[in-house]
């Protein structure tokens, strides 16, 4: 019986499918949560770099903040639906600084520039924050020279 019952290869592909497909299965919904963080992180990159280029390119950026802070998470002035989940005006942090221009090597003597920051936690379906350890939390920045008048 035990010859027989080795010899007997009907159903072996049911047995190594059956074997494989939680890994294969794991193996995509990881893919699929990992190019969802990516996904995520492009959006939060071309975001800030929409607000930062607004901002460098107004009359009073100071005076225009909260339009761009809105223009980060929604991609709109007057605020609406965010792009990421979670993600809000307080999750985004504006600053300004001069950089001296002592050596002539850009146009005009003090440049200032305008840097618009944010971070938030990434939760996405779960599978990367089992990988790694702790949190995984999104971060970028973007920085452009002030063209208007201050």
């Amino acid at each position: 019986m035990l010859r027989r019952l080795r010899q007997d290869t009907r159903a072996s592909i049911s047995v190594e499918a059956g074997l494989a497909l939680p890994f294969l299965i794991l193996l995509g919904m990881g893919a699929a949560d990992y190019s969802n963080l990516l996904i995520s992180h492009h959006k939060m990159q071309s975001s800030l770099t929409n607000a930062g280029t607004y901002l460098a390119r107004a009359g009073a950026p100071s005076a225009l903040e909260s339009r761009a802070k809105n223009l980060a998470v929604t991609g709109e002035m007057s605020g609406g639906t965010a792009k990421l989940p979670n993600w809000t005006t307080s999750d985004i942090t504006i600053a300004y600084k001069t950089v001296v221009n002592s050596g002539g090597n850009y146009r005009g003597n003090n440049i200032r520039v305008v840097k618009v920051s944010s971070a938030l936690e990434y939760r996405g379906f779960g599978f990367v924050n089992a990988i790694v350890p702790g949190r995984v939390t999104l971060r970028d920045s973007f920085e452009a020279r002030i063209e208007g008048s201050t």
